[in-house]
């Protein structure tokens, strides 16, 4: 089923997760830049079937122009564990901070220093498994465009 077919049976259906354009109005929402947003949206669907996403309670401290979120490499269809870790997200490099989810105070100080990535995307090349590289490299382009509509259609980092 092709996404927008989706979005309608899953409203019919009564599940709508998909905020109207005027929903910021009624519920408080993270404001960051629309232009990132569609940005991480894109990453995010380049590397899903090797990779699993979680919201971060940190990214509404960031500035409009950062997101932070956690991540982890995830090959099996499970629930992802405790192994998340911290990235920053901002128009120009992904990098991973020290950042943990239990700290008490907000930082972007990065892991290694060195360690910026234009995109989840080179990340993974450079830092996932050999089965998570294969596994980005043979995704279908119907799953990537997928997954990057419904993201869209969600706007789960500016919602969550």
């Amino acid at each position: 089923m092709k996404p927008e077919q989706l979005i309608k049976e899953l409203q019919w259906c009564g599940v709508n997760v998909f905020p109207s354009k005027d929903a910021s109005k009624y519920v408080s929402i993270q404001i960051k830049s629309s232009v990132l947003e569609d940005h991480v949206y894109q990453q995010i669907s380049l590397v899903a079937s090797a990779m699993g996403f979680s919201w971060s309670r940190w990214n509404g401290e960031a500035e409009r122009d950062d997101i932070i979120l956690q991540a982890t490499e995830c090959l099996v269809d499970e629930p992802l564990q405790e192994n998340l870790l911290t990235y920053q997200v901002n128009k120009t490099h992904v990098t991973r901070i020290k950042l943990s989810e239990f700290d008490e105070d907000f930082s972007l100080e990065p892991v290694d220093s060195t360690a910026y990535f234009s995109n989840f995307y080179h990340l993974m090349k450079k830092t996932g498994s050999e089965e998570a590289r294969l596994r980005i490299e043979n995704t279908n382009a119907e799953f990537r465009d997928c997954v990057k509509k419904m993201l869209s259609a969600t706007k789960v980092l500016t919602y969550s």
